[in-house]
Order: C-alpha cells, then sequence, then structure tokens
C-alpha cells in the first residue's frame, strides 16, 4: 500500500503480534528512509518513527509523525460446519452441472470398438473427427516412448 502525505492508511490483521508495519520515505521514485514496528506493539495516539537510511542506520534527525488508531472488526468467517455445508453444496452442483454437461455434449475422444466397425473402415482411434491407423498409431506410441520409428 503506497500512501501518501496526508492520506490515512487501513490495515485489518487477524495477528497483530505477528505483523509488522514498515513505514517508508521516498523521493523522486526512490526510497530514501524506512522504519519498521510491530505493529502489536504500537500504542493509539501519535506516534514518532525514527527513520533509518538504506544501511539500517537510523538518521539523527529524521522523524516521521504518525497517528495509530485500532478499531476491531466483526468475525465474518464461517464455522466449520457451515464451510462444510456449503462445500456439500457446491459438490452437488458441480455434480449436477457436470451430468447435464454430459448429456449436452458428446465425448471427443472416443476409442472405436470392433462391433461399431464396418469392413471398409479403418482400424484405429477417433481423435476429433481424426481416425489413426493401426501403423500410425504403433509410430505414435513409439514415438511417446522415445523410440524411433522403423517400418
Amino acid at each position: 500500500m503506497n500512501a501518501t502525505l496526508g492520506e490515512q492508511f487501513h490495515c485489518l490483521t487477524v495477528e497483530p503480534y505477528a505483523t509488522f508495519l514498515r513505514v517508508g520515505v521516498t523521493d523522486r521514485g526512490q526510497e530514501v528512509a524506512y522504519e519498521t514496528a510491530l505493529l502489536g506493539r504500537l500504542r493509539e495516539g501519535y506516534r514518532v518513527f525514527q527513520m533509518r537510511g538504506l544501511l539500517g542506520t537510523r538518521i539523527e534527525i529524521c522523524y516521521l509523525f504518525a497517528r495509530i488508531s485500532r478499531a476491531s472488526e466483526v468475525n465474518v468467517w464461517q464455522t466449520p460446519r457451515q464451510l462444510r455445508l456449503t462445500s456439500n453444496q457446491q459438490r452437488e452442483e458441480i455434480s449436477f452441472l457436470m451430468q447435464e454437461l454430459s448429456q449436452r455434449c458428446e465425448p471427443r475422444y472416443t476409442e472405436m470398438s470392433e462391433p461399431q466397425m464396418q469392413d471398409d473402415e479403418p482400424r484405429g482411434i477417433s481423435l476429433l473427427g481424426t481416425t489413426l491407423s493401426t501403423a500410425e498409431q504403433t509410430q505414435s506410441n513409439r514415438f511417446a516412448e522415445g523410440r524411433k520409428y522403423s517400418p
């Protein structure tokens, strides 16, 4: 978050004693000073941050004046029971939609079985309307296994 001078910055955290606040000062797009603080240790009210240089040493006459205030948010997280119910409902909906989709669309990849084929039809696998012959299947299988095709 990049707040500029005079703007308010809001930070929502669950674990304030495990959250660090880093305040930086930039000049013409380059950071010139910074300071970090543990969010849970900051008291409410006006606070002064003594800024550090890029090497981490404190700058003697460089301070940042800030107002810290705290508020609480209502917990809108779901209970584990509510999460399970929602998850089960979503699974049922996905299952229903997949069934509906499978009824509307025919499969794109099918293996041709012997009883459906005529004697004059090529034997093989139908892939998006293209039928591979047995020799082409053997070649593609060998290619997939990393072997060269030798007729």
